[in-house]
């Protein structure tokens, strides 16, 4: 029996020499079997042929095949796992890591990797690189994830949906993140670098932050002004400069987009640490993002459980709080938990806190529910794959007036006439009833209010309404 079955196993190794010239991956798949022994034996190419079944096998599931085939078998398992391959490197792996060394050698072992020196060279090197970098798709990058050996910088990182770092060097990594329906906070770096996008678009901004209050070193309260939009596309390449000389955000206009990045992993002199910023214009806050102390986190994660009960218990919880902690930790929590809260639990809440610290108070209350309106934004971006679609509900997260809104789509969307372009995808969204809803009066309204006409007698109620309809109040701001 164990001659005939080594006879079975000779003869389906001798069928794969038609693959012997390539650099395929070959797996014994052992199945069935009474008593512990396989029946049949099935011998996988992993890739590269459409004559066989595709399946990938790691250096780890090979070495268990080892164990179970010499085990019981022992005299013909060695024929059999000398005629397989180890796993080949997916060629994109090899090309991050000509990349990488290309960055290390242009870098050389001098110079400040805070530095504007280091975000120049990441640039011009994704530039050079980037020929080589087109045409690859998301199967492409999570297929060649598999193969890469790569020490990980951050894998449970929530920036990207993975992240993947490709390269590890002693001063710099090169990473790529997959966007979904995640997008970025506004933002800022405590690292440097330069990012190209390699699939999809984003709609990326950039701002400038006033500080008016610093009440603590990490908690600043200001005010946030966008200083300029533009639409990205594969190919264009941005640079990273640490700390709040670059503030920015992405947001995803395909789905899924994927991003390329090379930046620092550690720098050579102290920073204050990357900062996020909530709010817009008038009312802002910049808060440091990482390291906050593990009671806060307990606080925040408790406020989060509590909403599984009831908004009473919620309530209860952020009162207790209010009465034992201070502002910074106070503003943090209600960050962290406000876009989870009903809109009379949000207000319930902002009051409480404006009521303990009436004029700081009210910064936070208006940073918040303009981040409720992000939040809002994002959301219904989920119910959208149109990638136009998609961009007018991130053109309209922060645009402060409706001509802002008008002249960015006139930019970013290449269209003549930006009003038809908004009513044309309002008015879709209320035939179809997902995103909004519309009489035909409010219709006429909407249209009248993007062309800035002057509104006729049974059209004022409608257009108080289309004001205070979530994805139509900056309409209502000339």
């Amino acid at each position: 029996m164990l001659q005939h079955r080594q006879r079975i196993i000779n003869t389906r190794i001798d069928r794969l020499g038609a693959h012997d010239a390539d650099d395929s991956t070959h797996e014994v798949t052992l199945s069935g079997g009474g008593g512990g022994l396989p029946r049949d034996f099935r011998l996988y190419k992993a890739a590269g042929c459409a004559a066989c079944p595709h399946a990938f096998i790691t250096q780890f599931s090979l070495k268990v095949i080892v164990g179970i085939v010499a085990s019981p078998y022992n005299g013909w398992h060695k024929q059999v796992i000398e005629r397989l391959q180890p796993m080949t490197t997916h060629p994109l792996v090899d090309r991050f890591q000509v990349l990488g060394q290309a960055m290390a050698d242009a870098l050389g072992t001098t110079g400040s990797d805070a530095s504007p020196r280091f975000s120049r060279i990441a640039a011009e090197q994704l530039e050079c690189f980037l020929p080589k970098l087109r045409g690859f798709s998301l199967e492409d990058i999570l297929s060649a994830a598999l193969t890469t050996k790569a020490e990980q910088l951050d894998v449970e990182s929530h920036f990207g949906d993975p992240p993947i770092t490709w390269f590890m060097g002693e001063r710099f990594c090169i990473e790529s993140y997959v966007w979904n329906d995640n997008s970025t906070n506004v933002h800022d770096h405590a690292f440097a670098g330069a990012w190209t996008t390699l699939v999809g678009q984003s709609l990326h901004r950039q701002y400038r932050f006033e500080a008016d209050e610093k009440i603590t070193p990490d908690f600043e309260l200001g005010r946030l002004f966008l200083q300029k939009g533009e639409r990205l596309v594969p190919g264009m390449v941005r640079q990273i400069t640490p700390s709040d000389q670059f503030i920015h955000d992405l947001y995803h206009l395909d789905r899924p987009s994927i991003t390329l990045i090379i930046r620092t992993c550690r720098l050579d002199h102290p920073l204050r640490g990357q900062r996020h910023y909530i709010g817009h214009e008038q009312h802002a806050l910049a808060l440091k993002t990482f390291d906050r102390p593990p009671m806060e986190i307990l606080q925040r994660r408790l406020l989060k459980a509590s909403l599984q009960d009831s908004e009473a218990t919620f309530l209860h919880l952020f009162q207790a709080l209010l009465e034992q902690e201070d502002f910074e930790v106070i503003t943090r929590l209600a960050a962290k938990t406000g876009f989870l809260l009903s809109h009379k639990q949000l207000g319930d809440c902002l009051r409480l806190l404006e009521n303990r610290w009436p004029l700081q108070g009210h910064y936070v209350s208006e940073a918040l529910l303009h981040q409720r309106q992000l939040a809002t934004m994002i959301n219904l971006r989920h119910r959208r794959t149109d990638t136009q679609d998609r961009l007018l509900l991130g053109l309209l997260r922060c645009p402060s007036t409706r001509e802002d809104l008008l002249e960015q789509v006139r930019t970013l969307a290449e269209t003549e006439d930006p009003a038809a372009w908004i009513f044309q995808r309002f008015e879709q969204w209320a035939e179809e009833g997902e995103l909004l809803q519309l009489t035909p009066t409010q219709r006429e309204a909407l249209r009248g209010i993007l062309e800035g006409q002057p509104a006729r007698n049974d059209e004022i109620l409608d257009r108080f309404t289309l004001q205070n309809e979530p994805l139509l109040q900056v309409l209502g701001r000339p």
